[in-house]
């Protein structure tokens, strides 16, 4: 850390933090619509988090994510794939399912998303399938560099609470 009197871009004059705002002219640096670009406006037009729409296990009612994480993955947010056991899966991807664990090592084995390499993802509250985790790359390491991440959850396995 700096030991002089530089002022910082966003410091008050008496040094301390000034908090920012989504307001603020920052230069933009992001193409597509972030998460929180999209939180922001659902968030005035609400009374509280409690108010914004949740998605749940259908298993357990435990939240799993928001309508507001949806992503396009490939020009869509919505997709059936059909498995190498000939099952198929309606999913929709998501680039936030806190309510998801994951487990397994990552493989491109029969990846619906070329240039993706998944692993399986499970409730938190349950441990119901949900659907998987995907992560952009090759590396099997945890710590490497990692791309761009989302989930593609099985829309039969949730539900939508208000």
């Amino acid at each position: 850390m700096k030991n002089d009197k530089t002022q910082h871009k966003h410091d008050n004059e008496d040094g301390s933090p000034v908090a920012l705002d989504h307001n603020d002219d920052l230069p933009a640096t992001i193409v597509e619509p972030d998460t929180l670009s999209r939180l922001v406006p659902q968030l005035k037009n609400s009374k509280s988090l409690k108010e914004t729409p949740r998605i749940i296990c259908k298993a357990c009612h435990f939240t799993i994510t928001s309508p507001l994480f949806l992503i396009s993955v490939g020009q869509s947010a919505y997709h059936v794939f059909t498995n190498p056991s000939g099952m198929t899966f309606d999913v929709q991807t998501f680039d936030i399912a806190s309510g998801c664990i994951v487990s397994g090592t990552f493989t491109d084995h029969f990846s619906w998303f070329p240039g993706y390499q998944w692993q399986y993802a499970y409730c938190e509250g349950c441990g119901e399938h949900l659907g998987w985790h995907y992560k952009k790359g090759k590396e099997q390491d945890e710590g490497s560099a990692e791309g761009p991440r989302f989930f593609a959850l099985i829309t039969d396995h949730l539900t939508f609470q208000n």
